[in-house]
């Protein structure tokens, strides 16, 4: 039965998704999978039947939990092309992007679409918002799960409301460390960091709102994931 095709594998190879990217209690039940199967093939006759049925009942319940994780994504995204050699890259936060070439980046943003340019080493994201920041990033890709968007309009300001009015305060000063750390940043060009990536680089203020005031610079938390974008104010 080794040889044998099985639902789940053929789920993966035929949506182009490797194992690794798979959630981490996907990947323990698939290794258990492989066990099971190494089991069979030493099992004496007696035993044989009962787990060829345990076999194929777990490749059956594997099937459908990729379909349950997948359901969104392969609903939304049927004009992507199998020779585009695309992967799915999960986050260490389980939100999972579309890796695609960068020529398929292009088209999309032409197309008046989303696109980012990703930095798996320091998972952390930047919107393409003109052709020459494709030049910034070596990978790019589209947000797994959201309904296909619409052309992309400007956001309209957030308003100082009573139920923002704490978010929009300006953080309180660490002899400017923060802002300073901001503005190397910003001066280098850099308009995106994930919150991990900008706490290891010293920055002491409290990153749980959507917008951040540090000094003249504002940190804007993008919509799905930990990525803050730096504009000045």
């Amino acid at each position: 039965m080794k040889n044998k095709n099985y639902k789940h594998r053929d789920f993966l190879q035929n949506n182009n998704i490797e194992t690794s990217t798979l959630s981490p209690l996907l990947q323990k039940r698939i290794k258990g999978f492989e066990e099971l199967l190494d089991d069979y093939e030493h099992a004496v006759d007696e035993d044989s039947d009962k787990m060829k049925s345990q076999i194929l009942q777990l490749d059956m319940e594997l099937e459908e939990d990729l379909y349950d994780e997948y359901e969104e994504w392969l609903e939304n995204n049927d004009e992507i092309k199998e020779d585009d050699k695309e992967i799915i890259y999960t986050m260490s936060d389980g939100f999972k992007w579309l890796m695609i070439p960068k020529k398929k980046a292009l088209e999309i943003f032409k197309d008046n679409r989303e696109v980012f340019g990703i930095n798996r080493s320091e998972e952390t994201e930047g919107l393409i918002e003109n052709e020459a920041d494709l030049n910034d990033y070596d990978e790019f890709g589209v947000e797994i799960g959201k309904k296909k968007t619409s052309p992309k309009s400007k956001e309209k300001p957030l308003q100082k409301t009573e139920s923002n009015k704490e978010a929009l305060k300006p953080e309180p000063k660490k002899d400017n460390a923060d802002e300073v750390i901001i503005e190397k940043l910003f001066q280098k060009g850099q308009k995106s960091i994930g919150r991990s990536a900008l706490q290891e680089l010293g920055f002491k203020g409290e990153l749980k709102h959507s917008i951040h005031l540090v000094g003249k610079y504002e940190l804007k938390k993008a919509l799905f994931s930990y990525t803050y974008y730096i504009t000045v104010k």
